[in-house]
């Protein structure tokens, strides 16, 4: 009867650099860059926050 061999995990970690260095990652679209600037900018400000959590509640 076979015995199991164990493998060891593979950390994703561990090979990111990797496909970093063969795929390098795509620039961010303008629109969603200008969209979480805004959305960062209402942030700032007690009213913009009070205004986001009455448009999105948790």
């Amino acid at each position: 009867m076979l015995k199991p061999v164990a493998i060891p995990p593979l950390v994703h970690e561990d090979v990111r650099a990797v496909i970093e260095a063969v795929i390098p990652p795509r620039p961010v679209p303008w629109r969603k860059r200008l969209f979480w600037a805004v959305v960062l900018r209402v942030l700032r400000s007690p009213r913009g926050r009070a205004w986001l959590a009455t448009r999105y509640p948790s």
